[in-house]
């Protein structure tokens, strides 16, 4: 989606959804290449507890604060949402994983285990 218009997620999306953020367009960007670069350096073992702090706040953090915006938090833990999953639940989990890389380190398989 990003990717894809940046113009129009910027426009419809951070500010809109963010409006506290200066440059939404700057802002897109940054976005962008963290998801890009920061989940290849987290596959290949490299820079990954910086990757991983990037990618906790663009996914698990901001991403949250947007479906917590739109949908609120579904009647959670007792609801059933219409489509059988509550909306924040994959950059939730997205966040969890993140933030154990962050803390964790990159495992024994990677390239630069001792790399930041």
């Amino acid at each position: 989606q990003k990717l894809q218009n940046p113009d129009a997620f910027a426009a419809n999306m951070v500010e809109k959804f963010f409006p506290f953020l200066p440059w939404p367009l700057v802002w897109t960007w940054l976005a962008i290449v963290v998801e890009l670069a920061g989940s290849l350096c987290l596959g290949l073992g490299v820079f990954s507890r910086v990757a991983s702090f990037l990618l906790f706040f663009t996914v698990g953090v901001f991403a949250n604060l947007f479906h917590f915006d739109v949908t609120g938090v579904q009647e959670f833990p007792f609801g059933v949402p219409a489509g059988g999953a509550y909306a924040f639940e994959p950059s939730l989990l997205s966040g969890a994983i993140f933030f154990y890389f962050m803390c964790a380190g990159p495992g024994k398989y990677a390239l630069r285990p001792n790399l930041f």
